[in-house]
């Protein structure tokens, strides 16, 4: 039997309406075998907010998959709460994998358990996290980004823009190809906050990573919260792309794991990654198109915090 620990995370910003309060965990089950084998997925210990699974809109503690012979099934198991919490807290869900080689699972051959601890950030009015459990910012809010008097014209690759506290800064990774290409920024209204950073990038090849670093070393331990906004797209339409990525190298290609968040012509989408391994999390803005023709994106990204793990 082996025991595996992740760390998750709820985000809930004061001028944010949620119907529900949920995360998600990823994981995978690999079989070797040459048989289809089964699993069930249990929650043992529920946690002081009473998780459950969601299964298809209905609250479960325990779920069934099947394992063809010789695949990896990946999982991004959604946990949503029956209680919602009402100030920033850490809670701790167990949950039991069993193995079975049978459908009717009655011949089980191993288990293993899974440490959920999930940590959720609420803000307050004045914006700040603190609440009784954690009265003190600095325990919660390692680095934020508030992006009040910034204006650039074509980044470049290497720059960085220092958070408010003086802890950490983000830093671009660029490339691009093809002799037209750009990614201004320039400050903006924010919804989440006072202000946002308005970007537009295009033309031919763009790529465009904002990744978290303190003294130029990539930060892998925080959880990275923003939220992303697409308002509008031209030229080559299905070529623009914002993405998440994690990446040892953050090289534009190729990068380790890309995830496309946004790939509408007009969308929003809150983003929450994960302290994962010694990989780098970034956000990556995507503009490409063949020999001919363009490519042009337009959007914002709100305030940016990288929160501690909570004790």
């Amino acid at each position: 039997m082996a025991s595996y620990t992740f760390d998750l995370a709820v985000v809930k910003y004061y001028r944010e309406s949620l119907d529900e309060y949920s995360t998600y965990m990823p994981f995978k089950i690999a079989n070797t075998k040459n048989q289809t084998l089964y699993a069930k997925i249990t929650i043992t210990n529920q946690g002081n907010l009473n998780w459950n699974f969601d299964n298809n809109g209905t609250a479960v503690t325990s779920k069934t998959y099947t394992l063809d012979a010789n695949s990896v099934l990946k999982f991004n198991e959604k946990l949503i709460t029956s209680t919602a919490p009402t100030e920033t807290q850490k809670d701790q869900v167990m949950i039991k994998v069993e193995y079975f080689k049978d459908s009717n699972l009655t011949q089980k051959f191993g288990e293993d358990t899974i440490t959920a601890n999930i940590h959720i950030y609420i803000q307050n009015p004045d914006y700040s996290w603190t609440s009784t459990q954690y009265p003190n910012e600095s325990d919660i809010v390692f680095e934020k980004w508030t992006w009040d008097n910034i204006a650039k014209t074509n980044v470049t690759d290497g720059t960085t823009f220092p958070g408010a506290l003086g802890n950490a800064e983000l830093t671009v990774k660029r490339s691009a190809s093809g002799s037209h290409h750009y990614f201004n920024v320039e400050t903006t209204a924010g919804i989440i906050e006072d202000y946002a950073l308005y970007f537009e990038n295009g033309d031919w090849g763009d790529h465009t990573i904002f990744y978290p670093t303190s003294a130029g070393n990539p930060i892998t331990d925080k959880f990275y919260a923003t939220v992303v906004q697409i308002l509008g797209r031209s030229g080559h339409k299905d070529r623009e792309y914002i993405h998440y990525v994690y990446s040892k190298t953050l090289t534009a290609n190729p990068l380790d794991l890309v995830k496309a968040v946004l790939d509408t012509e007009v969308g929003i989408k809150k983003l929450v990654l994960y302290p994962y391994l010694d990989f780098v999390p970034g956000i990556y803005y995507q503009t490409y198109c063949g020999t001919y023709g363009s490519t042009h994106m337009h959007g914002v990204m709100e305030v940016v915090y990288l929160f501690h793990k909570l004790p």
